[in-house]
């Protein structure tokens, strides 16, 4: 079982270490292609006396060129740095963006990450996997392994079209006034995980005598975090800041949301073992609620949206 893990884990790094080796390929094959093509041309081969003289006092030139042209490209160089920080400083409202951006994509990382890693726990609570087995427990074990990707298919099922939902929506006018924008959307989709969320905390003993309803409600949270924050956090920066500053702040958001996966999978474990896990469902409400919050006062994407 160990080596499945491991022979899978290491497949996941095969698409990234296959495109950097092709990127690397074709850069090195453009400066060959290059090269190529000059000893392709034959001009210096081909080339007469008086082409050659002239082509020695241009050298000339251009190196005398290239000696002034250097401090400019520098200059451009720190004209744009220069610039970025600028439109950094410039940007309206920046801090309250960049908590509505940030703050809400690092709220909903701990959720979700959280819940991601804690997924195991409450398919084993719900569904009573084995502890107990034969002297090794490799039957139990494998067995238990069997009924977890078994269950957890049924949440991958049951949360996936969330994310079609949403694109099939945006955009789109409902309830003949509001149009489904990323930020109504996000906002939905943390006020349907705060109500989930609270339900399964407040019911948890009941839910753990009806397998069937706990794993579809636990399923509903991973569909409205599909639906809601998981699609909308990646888009609300790109409509939110200035074009002038916009792959940099979305970059400080995303790393913002990264931080929150580290806090949800440090975290989700030592509480449920030591408050129990309807309180980490709790937090997931409160945490939701405050990311609701915080998207419906901090988000402005309105301003920024035609831009």
């Amino acid at each position: 079982l160990d080596s499945v893990w491991r022979f899978f884990h290491g497949f996941d790094a095969m698409p990234g270490i296959i495109l950097l080796y092709i990127r690397w390929k074709r850069l090195n094959t453009g400066n060959d292609v290059t090269i190529d093509g000059d000893d392709d041309d034959g001009i210096v081969e081909e080339s007469d006396a008086g082409a050659a003289t002239v082509a020695h006092s241009n050298m000339q030139d251009e190196e005398g060129f290239a000696e002034s042209e250097a401090p400019v490209l520098q200059n451009e160089n720190e004209i744009e740095k220069q610039g970025l920080w600028s439109a950094i400083k410039t940007e309206d409202e920046l801090a309250l963006k960049l908590i509505g951006t940030a703050g809400t994509w690092f709220l909903f990382d701990i959720v979700f990450y959280g819940n991601t890693l804690f997924q195991p726990v409450v398919l084993k609570t719900a569904f009573g996997y084995d502890d107990a087995g034969d002297d090794d427990g490799y039957d139990d074990e494998y067995d238990n392994l069997l009924k977890n990707i078994r269950d957890s298919m049924l949440l991958s099922m049951i949360s996936l079209p969330g994310y079609f939902i949403s694109i099939l929506l945006m955009g789109r006018r409902v309830c003949y006034r509001h149009i489904q924008t990323p930020q109504y959307i996000q906002m939905q989709g943390f006020a349907l995980m705060a109500i989930l969320y609270s339900v399964i905390s407040f019911t948890w003993q009941g839910l753990i005598q009806h397998h069937c309803l706990l794993v579809i409600l636990y399923g509903s949270t991973f569909f409205f975090s599909n639906y809601g924050p998981n699609t909308t956090t990646f888009m609300l920066p790109s409509i939110t800041f200035s074009p002038e500053c916009r792959s940099t702040l979305n970059g400080i958001s995303a790393a913002s949301g990264k931080a929150g996966a580290l806090v949800g999978s440090i975290m989700f474990s030592p509480i449920a073992s030591k408050y129990g896990d309807p309180t980490v469902m709790l937090l997931c409400a409160l945490t939701s609620i405050f990311g609701g919050i915080i998207t419906a006062c901090c988000s402005n994407e309105h301003r920024t949206i035609g831009t």
